[in-house]
């Protein structure tokens, strides 16, 4: 048998230099740290949500009709990398279950954007009832990136809603910390204005 050798150095799966040190989770699971990047508009005390555990981070700011921002990163150990691409497709349609068992939801369905060995980025569509015993909706669109880091798969969910947000609430930065741009070239996401 020939051994490739040691796997290459992980690169974290966000860019940590776009707000800096202060506006960074830790998450750690089986002695794996992994750093995330938090919206510097976010209240990180009165929005953040973490497990007792350390491995799964929830934070959002529903607060007005001009911006909604939803961060959610959960950490799983994969027992086999080999079935990486199974475990990942299990997460995303979990996650399209679980927003479909809602009762404000009235449909939510995913699209595969793109898979890579060790990858797994999708979009879901959401139509969320705009009012209880309504048949108006909004759209919602959520960003799901599932990836292998050290051994752990880290699902990220974000939501960014920005149309005529204020001034300070960038959303080239927001692509930049968790690596979108690549899926807004592809024309699979399209930033508000």
């Amino acid at each position: 048998m020939i051994s490739a050798g040691p796997r290459p150095p992980s690169i974290s799966p966000f860019d940590l230099d776009v707000w800096g040190p202060d506006h960074v989770v830790t998450l750690e699971l089986d002695g794996v740290t992994v750093d995330v990047p938090i919206p510097p508009w976010l209240d990180v005390e009165e929005n953040l949500s973490l497990t007792d555990g350390g491995y799964q981070l929830f934070i959002y700011d529903w607060e007005n009709d001009t911006l909604h921002t939803m961060v959610e990163v959960f950490l799983v150990p994969i027992g086999d990398i080999n079935y990486f691409d199974e475990e990942a497709d299990e997460e995303l349609d979990f996650i399209v279950y679980f927003l479909n068992s809602l009762d404000f939801n009235s449909d939510a369905y995913s699209t595969i954007f793109v898979r890579e060995p060790g990858s797994l980025t999708a979009g879901i569509n959401i139509l969320e009832y705009q009012y209880e015993d309504s048949d108006e909706f909004y759209h919602i669109f959520e960003l799901v990136k599932i990836s292998e880091y050290n051994g752990i798969m880290i699902s990220t969910r974000l939501r960014l809603r920005t149309v005529d947000a204020p001034a300070e609430v960038c959303s080239d930065e927001f692509a930049y910390a968790f690596g979108l741009w690549r899926y807004i070239e592809m024309g699979f996401i399209t930033m508000d204005p």
